[in-house]
Parts: C-alpha cells; sequence; structure tokens
C-alpha cells in the first residue's frame, strides 16, 4: 500500500472515529469537500500545509494544559505521525517517518 492511501484511510479512520462527516470536516479545515474526498480515496497527495489543517481540524493539539508546551498527542496520518506543536502563537507541523 502506497503511503497516500495509507494517509487517506487514516485520515478517514480519524474523522468517522469523531463523528465527522467529510463536509464537516472540510468546513473545520477550510477546505472543500470533494478535496477531502479525493485525499481520503488517494487520488490526490496532500501537503505538508494541508495535513496541518486536517490534523488541528481533527483536534490533534497538546493533550493537556499540565503537559509541557512541545508535547504533542498525535495523529497517525500513516507510516509515519503528524505531530502538531502549540507554542506561543505558532503551530509547526512535522511528518516523521
Amino acid at each position: 500500500m502506497k503511503l497516500r492511501e495509507r494517509v487517506g484511510l487514516n485520515i478517514q479512520n480519524l474523522r468517522n472515529s469523531r463523528g465527522l462527516s467529510q463536509e464537516q470536516l472540510a468546513l473545520a479545515a477550510d477546505m472543500d469537500r470533494s478535496y477531502v474526498s479525493e485525499i481520503e480515496l488517494a487520488k490526490f497527495s496532500a501537503s505538508l500545509d494541508v495535513l496541518e489543517r486536517i490534523a488541528l481540524a481533527l483536534k490533534c493539539q497538546r493533550q493537556s494544559k499540565s503537559e509541557p508546551k512541545g508535547s504533542a498527542k498525535c495523529c497517525h496520518f500513516g507510516v509515519g505521525i503528524i505531530s502538531l506543536q502549540m507554542s506561543a502563537s505558532i503551530r509547526a507541523a512535522a511528518l516523521v517517518i
């Protein structure tokens, strides 16, 4: 299975586990529903910027206020991990393969 297929399936699984429709995820990530569908179906590869918006929409953020800055809850989008770190007003996404 190609990485983009894994990414698409894992985004779909995360979306479903949170009870979101493609339309709801698309609105939260500020993108078109058809683009979300095409990513989930592995018709398109998503950029890191798009993956960051999807991860934010799926609420992949620091788990609690008691955790130190820089710790993150991870969304497993494929063989690698997209992790979001909240530091001041900077949001950074890193793909670790």
